[in-house]
């Protein structure tokens, strides 16, 4: 991308042209009135040295480009400018144009010697527009720069909450690069007094940040040892935190030195430091002489600079300074200065050596320092507990050998969190408020029983849903696909119950003088069972819900294509179902009949189980995915399985009946399965 430079060596005065204004139509059709104007070169011409005086009464030839910035065509017009001897100009030139913004560059010669002239206009319609302004300035010479990037600058701009820094009386930050160069940043009421930004040569790949947090000359935190590797690129924050007298950072900072050769223009590395030409802002400052300017170069799209007019005097001595900014943020990512220059009337080449600088934000908390002993309800240390703090897994404890079996160690930014300890059976949940750079121990008892819900792996596979040859509502026989999923080994017993009837959440239902402990509970209702998963899964760090009807009759079957999972007879020895030789007379302990393929008990008989699926008199339009059918009648909800007061058919695998949402019955109950 080449900038090119136009250095001029004296004031000129104002002078305009004529043109008329037109639309897009015809031009035959177009009304347009030709403009007259004059205008004449500055008496300040007259300060020029001999031999390069204006010559009056002299014919000026050149060429008038016309660019329309709507469109970006353009047109060439041969134009002159007649300087008579009072300095006035004249110039009998027409242009016709449809309205629009236009662009006006003209070039005049005269003796070897250029004038440039550059003006922008609006023209809205046709008819008298005015006068156009331009300045008109003979070129000295074109300048070109030969740059070399020499260094490159880490600027790390630090940035921590200003409440955290007031709360534990921050003031001051030490930072120390590479063991020897240390800055010190003040602070007040968490407000650093001046710029927060601290500047580093980098001459080694490898840059070494230490941070220390001071309240007065007492240090109060320092930085984390595990955030030292910091692969710094430009514009893109570094998240570092401070702790209590525990760690340190280190950033590590990739130097690359690359040469790029330019005419005035902008290295590619300079531009892939902000990602392209359209975000790069280039500043040139030009100072000394007779006038100092400071000036702006765009960086357009196709990679070709906007011309810079600068007005300096002939054999000024001047210096110029080139500084690279993201023209997003304004940060500055790179200057190069040339200095004691003369300008005459030859190209020349200039070197200038940039230093390109790397930016990062380093943002990040005061943390606290947290040491949790956890213990199980006889008061000894719990091992393999694991700790979670707002749902995200902390530690295992017994997991440090140098610790005791019921420790970790964590830290953890200001404000509230969640803590949750779980055990194999039991768990604690509480929240704490944590103050920033604070030392704490914890002791927690886990206090809260965990629910063992037997959960099996149920593999994926596919298999043929409802039977062809009993009864209707199990009809028409349909492929489906169903995907792994965990499953519980039998019913919800009695046990697992009762600590939800014990929070009061979950009613009390009557257990029909059957028993309780490890028989599956009865008389609760498919809202009953909602309410209890609902308590459960608030108590457990997964998600329990009821199977779908297809995983039920998929998880039953076990591979087999029988009535039941076994064959297709069955006697007493094999479920708990109602016949004459059977004299079953209410539900069994779970486990008291063998398992199925899937290590599944009482997939028939025992109870009937709630499932997910709403009501449908059979299975046109069932889903195929193992997903349960919340279409139909919702109010009533499907059950499967048959129960200890049902005849043999309704313990088939494919056999499947409804009842109302709200029914409690003393042969139903449910078991639940979770998503993997």
């Amino acid at each position: 991308m080449n900038i090119k430079q136009i250095l001029t060596w004296s004031a000129i005065s104002l002078t305009a042209f004529a043109f008329t204004g037109c639309s897009d139509e015809d031009p035959q059709s177009v009304e347009t009135t030709t403009v007259a104007f004059d205008s004449k070169f500055s008496s300040i011409i007259e300060k020029v040295s001999v031999e390069r005086a204006l010559t009056v009464d002299t014919l000026f030839k050149g060429t008038m480009t016309v660019t329309n910035l709507d469109d970006e065509s353009f047109v060439d017009y041969p134009w002159s400018v007649y300087v008579e001897d009072d300095f006035t100009t004249t110039s009998n030139e027409t242009i016709s144009l449809a309205p629009g913004n236009y662009q006006f560059d003209l070039v005049l010669n005269k003796n070897k010697q250029t004038y440039i002239g550059i003006a922008l206009q609006t023209i809205e319609d046709a008819g008298v527009y005015g006068n156009v302004p331009m300045t008109i300035k003979p070129v000295i010479g074109n300048a070109a720069t030969q740059t070399e990037i020499e260094a490159r600058l880490a600027a790390f701009k630090f940035n921590f909450p200003a409440d955290e820094l007031t709360a534990v009386g921050a003031t001051s930050l030490n930072i120390t690069i590479d063991g020897t160069t240390t800055t010190t940043l003040t602070l007040s009421q968490g407000e650093f007094l001046n710029d927060s930004s601290v500047w580093h040569v980098l001459d080694a790949q490898a840059q070494n940040i230490h941070l220390e947090l001071y309240n007065g000359n007492q240090i109060i935190g320092h930085s984390v040892l595990a955030q030292e590797l910091q692969n710094v690129q430009y514009g893109q924050n570094i998240t570092m935190d401070i702790i209590p007298l525990s760690a340190k950072i280190s950033l590590e900072v990739n130097a690359q030195t690359n040469v790029a050769n330019f005419n005035f223009n902008v290295p590619q590395e300079i531009i892939d430091e902000v990602g392209s030409a359209d975000n790069l802002q280039t500043r040139v400052q030009i100072a000394g002489g007779q006038n100092s300017v400071d000036r702006l170069i765009l960086i357009s799209h196709n990679g070709e600079g906007n011309m810079a007019d600068y007005l300096v005097s002939y054999n000024d001595d001047v210096n110029i300074v080139i500084t690279y900014s993201d023209l997003a943020t304004q940060e500055r990512i790179g200057t190069c200065t040339v200095e004691n220059i003369v300008f005459n009337n030859q190209d020349q080449i200039f070197s200038c050596d940039i230093t390109l600088t790397k930016r990062a934000e380093i943002t990040g908390s005061l943390l606290s320092d947290y040491a949790i002993n956890v213990y199980n309800e006889d008061g000894q240390p719990a091992t393999s507990a694991s700790v979670f703090v707002d749902g995200q897994l902390v530690g295992i404890t017994g997991s440090d050998v140098n610790f005791t079996t019921g420790f970790v160690a964590t830290y953890l930014s200001g404000g509230d969190h969640v803590i949750r300890i779980e055990s194999q059976t039991h768990f604690h949940e509480s929240t704490i408020t944590v103050t920033p750079l604070s030392v704490n121990t914890l002791f927690i008892t886990l206090d809260q029983l965990l629910i063992d819900l037997n959960m099996v792996l149920i593999p994926a596979g596919s298999f043929q849903m409802g039977s062809a040859n009993s009864h209707p509502n199990q009809t028409p026989v349909h492929s489906v696909d169903v995907p792994s999923f965990n499953l519980m080994q039998t019913a919800v017993t009695w046990d697992m119950y009762q600590p939800c009837i014990d929070d009061s959440v979950c009613a009390q239902p009557a257990d029909e003088g059957f028993g309780q402990g490890e028989r599956p509970v009865i008389n609760v209702s498919w809202e009953d069972a909602q309410i209890y998963i609902d308590w459960l899964n608030t108590r457990h760090s997964t998600t329990y819900r009821l199977p779908s009807e297809s995983q039920r009759e998929y998880a039953t079957r076990a591979g087999s294509i029988t009535n039941y999972t076994w064959g297709d007879s069955i006697d007493c020895s094999q479920a708990d179902y109602w016949s004459e030789n059977c004299n079953a007379l209410g539900t069994s302990i779970v486990k008291s009949y063998l398992p199925n393929a899937f290590s599944l008990f009482d997939m028939h008989g025992n109870v009937w189980e709630w499932v997910q699926d709403c009501s449908n008199e059979n299975y046109v339009g069932a889903p195929t995915d193992g997903s349960a059918w919340e279409t139909g009648d919702c109010s009533n909800r499907m059950l499967k399985g048959g129960s200890w007061a049902s005849d043999p058919t309704s313990l088939y695998s494919s056999a499947r009946s409804s009842n109302a949402s709200s029914l409690r019955f003393l042969n139903i109950g449910f078991r639940l399965a979770q998503d993997i």
